[in-house]
């Protein structure tokens, strides 16, 4: 059993909040810190976040690479790594030279390492200790936490080849000599990974990846007898069919969709996490009341705020009240819409700058994200006023991502249900320049709904450049 590593812990709060005086840094901060500096010192981008860091302090990673481990040390003012509570792990018998990875499991088929794309020499090193250590368990749990974080920069920092490339790396690692605890642990974080580059990369190019992984998933929770593991194994694949269902809904394979969304519910419901459930049937209720059935929303709404009434937290509450708004709005029950957002924005403001998302899949809740609820439900409300009124928060992180570019077509909308119709069409404009590296179906969608609020026959330059790009972008305009 890991221990609490109480010494990192009390040197991140001794140091003082650069944006909350008088507060402890919170892990957010010190996470940000920690990228910053490797940046500074490597030229490397890193990902580090405060899930990272609470690993480190609960003590489930006790020796982080050495450039966050200098790094951690400038910014905690320490002289040494054992002042922080890390420790080197004990070294243990290698592999026989067979059993490390060949190149060839690094590579997409038929793809030598020299044909314009490679791993980093970093990466080798780092996968090498990973593959050759064999040892007693938790030494090598302790290597493939690490090595999965490893993985989540690489995913964040590569482009699709080294998604197809991964892929292939995680088939060789599911045949290494580990528990399926660590198996299914480690095919988990690389899903987390590519759900957070999900908003800038096409949806056709990750979803055969995260097939992939959730046939290893599979696998693994078939064959193993220990019931942890299975239960680990259906709330990891729970996660992964909610991932792939919403890449089917980016791609409009809705009836691809319906199946897995269903399937992310009916994992979650057999591993029996206390919260897994409600999210899956709230995510399945949104994309059911825009598939054009509210009321099958709306009780699916209500189950998943029946079956988290136990277990809820405010960031989780924040969500699933967004959720219920969004539906409510598309069912055109206006009251409700209202005070789920009012209720969303009270759980919101007790979320303190320390908390953790309690789920891996939901993004930090700020002001950004309910304004775009707000706006969205205004939107399908028809009030443009309310929409006016949101959209600048809404839209004021400006990101190559297609829930950026779904926010600007909102505030596109709301220009249109006004007459401002010069304005629409340079706002959709941007959106979809915002979403030009995503190829997102559902975004051109969303695109053309906009465009039909404009004149059939556009007199506005704006207007006539939108239809010039719209059928420059869609692919099924033939």
């Amino acid at each position: 059993m890991t221990e609490p590593n109480h010494q990192l812990r009390g040197a991140r709060e001794r140091i003082e909040s650069p944006h909350a005086p008088g507060q402890p840094l919170s892990r957010v901060e010190l996470a940000d810190l920690v990228n910053e500096a490797v940046f500074r010192a490597t030229g490397r981008t890193t990902a580090v976040d405060d899930h990272y860091i609470g690993k480190l302090e609960r003590g489930a990673i006790h020796w982080p690479q050495a450039d966050y481990r200098t790094a951690l040390r400038s910014i905690l003012r320490t002289p040494t790594d054992t002042a922080l509570g890390f420790r080197r792990p004990r070294r243990t018998r290698s592999r026989p030279a067979d059993g490390t990875i060949p190149s060839a499991a690094l590579s997409p088929p038929g793809t030598s390492l020299s044909a314009g794309w490679r791993v980093d020499d970093h990466v080798y090193r780092k996968l090498g200790s990973t593959t050759r250590s064999a040892g007693n368990l938790p030494a090598d749990l302790d290597l493939l936490d690490e090595w999965s974080a490893m993985l989540r920069r690489e995913l964040l920092t590569q482009g699709a080849a080294a998604l197809t490339a991964l892929t292939h790396l995680e088939s060789y690692l599911s045949a290494l000599d580990a528990d399926p605890v660590s198996k299914i642990s480690v095919l988990r974080s690389v899903v987390t990974a590519q759900r957070r580059r999900e908003g800038s990369l096409p949806a056709r190019d990750l979803a055969g990846i995260v097939v992939e992984h959730l046939r290893l998933l599979s696998a693994v929770g078939k064959n193993t007898r220990d019931p942890a593991a299975k239960q680990l194994s259906a709330e990891a694949l729970s996660e992964g069919f909610g991932f792939l269902a919403w890449l089917a809904w980016d791609m409009w394979e809705i009836g691809s969709a319906q199946r897995y969304y269903h399937a992310a519910v009916r994992m979650a419901r057999q591993s029996q996490h206390p919260t897994l459930p409600a999210y899956m049937l709230g995510s399945t209720a949104v994309f059911i009341a825009k598939s054009g059935n509210p009321q099958r929303a709306l009780d699916l709404v209500d189950q998943a705020l029946e079956s988290l009434r136990p277990h809820a937290n405010d960031t989780i509450n924040a969500w699933l009240y967004s959720t219920a708004a969004t539906t409510y709005a598309i069912a055109q029950q206006a009251t409700q819409t209202w005070r789920y957002l009012d209720m969303a924005q009270e759980a919101a403001m007790r979320i303190s700058q320390d908390d953790s998302p309690p789920w891996p899949w939901i993004m930090r809740f700020s002001d950004e994200k309910l304004a775009g609820y707000r706006l969205a439900a205004a939107v399908d409300l028809r009030d443009p006023v309310a929409a006016l009124n949101s959209a600048p928060l809404a839209t004021r992180v400006q990101a190559h991502s297609a829930q950026h570019a779904l926010n600007l077509l909102a505030h596109a909308d709301a220009y249109a249900m006004r007459r401002e119709y010069d304005q629409s069409a340079t706002i959709a404009l941007a959106a979809l320049e915002a979403a030009s590296t995503k190829t997102s179906q559902r975004v051109m969608r969303a695109a053309w709904r906009t465009r039909q609020r404009l004149p059939a026959q556009p007199h506005i330059a704006p207007v006539q450049q939108l239809d010039i790009r719209l059928r420059e972008l869609d692919p099924l305009d033939i």
